[in-house]
């Protein structure tokens, strides 16, 4: 197992090394000129090509991206331009207020998502299983931004029960129950697609399990079904929800962007809209650095799990 741990995290290293040339190299087909941009339109020629050389604009391709890279791995990434402060302390917060976005929605989907789907196999074609289908279904189809505007309305304009935006009211104790009481709602929205996911997969993965010999073999010993479900069938269901759940958690940091508009949630989503639109590109590289190094991250302790779960694969 842990030559198996250690080839897998050796092997993440070029693809973040890839990933990082991509992106750097993405953003530089956004068109205009970022100093141009910081000026204004009345700005000079020669003010501008000054502005270039003191953010290293006007060097070769190559050289700023070896210069990007390693100030992102000594811990400078930058400045900002549109804010002129230091890119770290407008990244790390927001990308810590956007974990607790993700990882909220990501427990709420798997403590809906993971009963449900297993009930729906187990009682195939009951009134369990369809409703478990049809919540998947609509959860699967219903945009996030939609949902969003939705359980607005209806709780937190009709029925008064939730707040509407912000991790805080400006008249509260900023104690944990009310950051709970302003995450339910942006955590609930954000969760729908996982939690679809999550569901039908598991339900198809116990089927597959449930039909195979060695289980109608243990039931055909007499062994209680809850104790055929609990201890044989889920450990081999788990690995493909593992590995799921690992990419869905990944999605939850680039796919929060919308919910965090509109929840006006100090995320890493929000500061990315806002960074783009001033195009501030130091942000817009550390901000999807920092959620391509989390996704990379996820997927790698997702196949550990997985192998964990699976000796066959460590052997592969």
């Amino acid at each position: 197992m842990a030559r198996y741990a250690l080839l897998r995290i050796l092997a993440i290293v070029p693809i973040l090394f890839g990933v990082s040339v991509v992106l750097f190299l993405f953003l530089q087909l956004v068109p205009g000129d970022v100093a141009a941009t910081l000026l204004g339109p009345r700005a000079t020629a020669d003010k501008i090509a000054e502005i270039r050389a003191e953010l290293g604009l006007d060097q070769p391709l190559y050289r700023q991206y070896f210069s990007w890279l390693g100030g992102f791995l000594q811990g400078d990434m930058g400045r900002s331009i549109a804010l002129q402060v230091p890119v770290a302390s407008v990244v790390v917060p927001k990308f810590l207020n956007t974990l607790l976005l993700a990882g909220a929605a990501l427990l709420l989907a798997l403590a809906v998502g993971l009963p449900i789907g297993i009930l729906s196999a187990v009682r195939q074609y009951s009134w369990v299983d369809r409703l478990g289908t049809f919540l998947a279904v609509f959860g699967s189809a219903a945009p996030p931004f939609w949902l969003a505007l939705l359980l607005i309305y209806f709780f937190s304009l009709e029925l008064g029960w939730f707040p509407t935006s912000g991790m805080q009211s400006l008249r509260g104790d900023g104690g944990r129950l009310e950051l709970l009481h302003h995450l339910f709602l942006p955590a609930l929205a954000t969760s729908a697609i996982p939690m679809a996911v999550i569901t039908r997969l598991t339900r198809s993965s116990v089927l597959e399990v449930v039909r195979s010999d060695f289980v109608v073999a243990l039931r055909a010993r007499g062994l209680p079904s809850h104790r055929v479900i609990l201890r044989h069938t889920l450990r081999n269901a788990l690995p493909p929800v593992i590995s799921i759940t690992g990419l869905q958690a990944g999605f939850l940091l680039g796919g929060t962007v919308f919910v965090e508009v509109i929840f006006s949630w100090p995320g890493i989503g929000q500061q990315l809209y806002q960074a783009v639109l001033a195009k501030d590109i130091p942000v817009v590289q550390a901000a999807m650095l920092f959620i391509a190094l989390f996704f990379v991250v996820l997927n790698l302790l997702a196949d550990l799990a997985v192998a964990y779960l699976n000796p066959r694969l460590r052997a592969g």
